[in-house]
């Protein structure tokens, strides 16, 4: 029998967070043309357009084109709750008024931009940000992430609504110690570098969409025990405000 050691292990784990980082320029840049990564050199009136459709009704969005209102940055802030595992998320889902609070806090910020678009019904976002909690947790969290986003509600003639989830990696520069009590029930001692899964509700006025109050489920754990055999992690309650350019 093949012993994996706990080398090979983290090796495994930060080749995958390669692939899953490249993911999101890879999916972008595959089916663009390649006269789009040189349009700084054609002249201007033979310059396609930063967001060329190439199948009915998908778009995909060069990602390196300037900014015309479908680039974004988000100022958010939270409240720790009670770690949970992967499994805890899914099953239990539950109002925040139910949730477990713990002694923590979180402020951070990110950009995020959509790099595939299906109509108007949903797109694929890129997003990458920065965060630092304080209190009982003091860790700095990075990430990187794709977000499926579903934009099309009856509603939206009301209030602009989106909701989204996450897949993406997320490295904290420690290990809390609730992340480390959580770990040791399953045997492990925790992980720097867990799943960033994160769902989000965005609401906006239609006379002033690129202003989006977000509400999202900042989680971080190890997809029942992917990440160094760490089956829990940790989560914030967060509520920001979503600039659009």
């Amino acid at each position: 029998m093949t012993v994996i050691t706990h080398k090979e292990q983290r090796k495994k784990i930060l080749n995958l967070g390669l692939l899953l980082a490249g993911l999101g320029l890879i999916v972008s840049t595959a089916f663009l043309p390649k006269k789009s990564w040189a349009a700084d050199l054609l002249p201007k009136d033979i310059v396609t357009s930063p967001s060329p459709v190439i199948a009915p009704d998908i778009s995909f969005h060069d990602p390196f084109a300037p900014c015309h209102g479908d680039c974004s940055v988000t100022l958010f802030g939270g409240h720790s709750a009670a770690p949970m595992s992967m499994q805890d998320v899914l099953s239990n889902v539950t109002l925040p008024t139910e949730w477990d609070w713990g002694d923590s806090d979180i402020a951070g910020i990110y950009f995020s931009r959509p790099i595939m678009s299906y109509k108007d019904l949903f797109t694929i976002d890129t997003e990458i940000g920065i965060a630092k909690r304080f209190g009982a947790e003091t860790e700095t969290e990075y990430w990187t992430a794709l977000y499926l986003r579903w934009r099309k509600f009856p509603w939206n003639h009301i209030v602009k609504t989106t909701i989204g989830a996450s897949i993406g990696l997320n490295y904290a520069t420690g290990i809390s110690v609730y992340e480390k009590e959580k770990a040791a029930t399953r045997g492990s001692e925790g992980s720097k570098l867990l799943h960033f899964f994160s769902p989000e509700l965005t609401l906006a006025l239609p006379e002033q969409e690129n202003v989006e109050l977000v509400f999202r489920f900042h989680h971080r754990s190890g997809v029942w025990g992917t990440f160094n055999g760490v089956h829990g992690g940790s989560h914030f309650g967060t509520v920001g405000i979503r600039i659009k350019f």
